[in-house]
């Protein structure tokens, strides 16, 4: 399967069933995943069930598809819950995907105390 078709298939499953989609996605060989559809299901798992889409964060193998999920979580939760969002951001390994997520979220928290 191309990186295209997988990248439509996760992002329609993930609408529905997020876990599934995540389900799906580790069923595939890890030459055939691409680490951007990691992002997709988590921003859409975590609007439905933020507990179980970090829970699936954490547990996935360090590298490039764990930070484009972290990502996800991260970009989603710093519009509806910065403070969650910062929680989940202390919660990953020190180092620069952490920090820049850091201030993501500062500067979406800063935002809204703004308006």
């Amino acid at each position: 399967m191309d990186y295209r078709a997988m990248e439509n298939v996760a992002q329609s499953l993930s609408y529905q069933d997020p876990a599934a989609a995540a389900a799906w996605l580790d069923s595939m060989p890890n030459r055939t995943r691409n680490s951007y559809v990691y992002n997709n299901i988590a921003a859409n798992w975590v609007d439905s069930d933020p507990a179980k889409a970090m829970e699936w964060v954490k547990n996935l193998p360090p590298g490039q598809s764990q930070r484009n999920a972290a990502q996800g979580i991260t970009y989603r939760l710093a519009e509806s819950n910065p403070a969650l969002a910062g929680e989940f951001v202390l919660s990953l390994p020190s180092g620069s995907s952490q920090n820049e997520m850091a201030a993501t979220v500062a500067s979406r928290w800063a935002a809204q105390d703004v308006n």
